[in-house]
């Protein structure tokens, strides 16, 4: 499959739950809603490479899940808006 942040092939890992995990050699591993996981497959959204890498190694070096949650993605604005460039 293609890494959902950058577009570089990337494992799916099987979901557990209502997440799915992606190791991305780019991107590195990491989990969002398999709801927003479709919605980007469909092209509804994307989610923007920069914002996205910066927030799961912040995440990382405070020890926490690579998690990409909705609330998170509200805070950090980790969605790229349609027809905008914003330097990924």
């Amino acid at each position: 499959m293609a890494c959902l942040i950058c577009g570089c092939a990337a494992k799916e890992i099987p979901p557990a739950s209502t997440f799915i995990e992606i190791d991305c050699p780019e991107c590195g591993f990491f989990g969002l809603p398999k709801e927003l996981a479709d919605k980007i497959k469909s092209g509804e959204c994307r989610l923007h490479v920069r914002r996205n890498r910066d927030y799961l190694a912040m995440r990382n070096e405070q020890k926490q899940g690579p998690w990409i949650t909705p609330v998170d993605i509200n805070i950090y604005q980790l969605l790229r808006r349609h027809g905008i460039g914003d330097g990924d």
